[in-house]
């Protein structure tokens, strides 16, 4: 599931990621205005389920440790969305670009990081054009390897590229 936003020109701004079986939290729905965060489901088979938010309120009222892992998952998604809002208000979109590709790679066998284009441009709120543009100046500093067409972006040295500044 990819968690994201809407920039105000319409485009996905990608908020995290979650895998199988982690909770997360969505803004309820029912409260005024709507809401800002969206969902997408990435892969075929996914069930995602939407607990509303009066019963997840219940539940927390009576059972406190219950109360304490919900608030464990919000704060931590807090943590996640400050970190990104701060990244995406403050940091040069090579930099962004830069830091995605250390922290995929090394989450990754082998350094390598599948995401396409337009996959990484909704990760760091830009166009496939400058993701494309970034891309050939980070090769050109000697930080990754691709081919053109090619499938697959190969980190030379993802600590460097998380950390990078430009």
């Amino acid at each position: 599931v990819r968690a994201y936003m809407l920039s105000v020109d319409g485009r996905r701004i990608t908020l995290g990621t979650l895998s199988p079986g982690t909770a997360f939290w969505i803004e309820p729905t029912d409260l005024e205005g709507s809401a800002t965060c969206c969902n997408e489901v990435l892969l075929d088979g996914t069930l995602l389920c939407r607990l509303p938010h009066d019963y997840v309120r219940r539940l927390m009222a009576r059972n406190p440790q219950f109360a304490v892992e919900v608030y464990e998952v919000v704060y931590m998604w807090c943590a996640t969305f400050r970190d990104r809002l701060r990244e995406l208000a403050h940091d040069h979109t090579g930099t962004r670009l830069a830091h995605l590709l250390g922290r995929l790679a090394a989450s990754s066998d082998c350094n390598v990081v599948y995401e396409t284009h337009d996959e990484l441009a909704w990760w760091i709120g830009t166009s496939r054009a400058r993701v494309t543009k970034e891309l050939h100046r980070l090769r050109g500093l000697g930080l990754i390897a691709y081919r053109p067409h090619g499938r697959g972006i190969h980190v030379l040295d993802p600590a460097r590229l998380r950390t990078l500044q430009l």
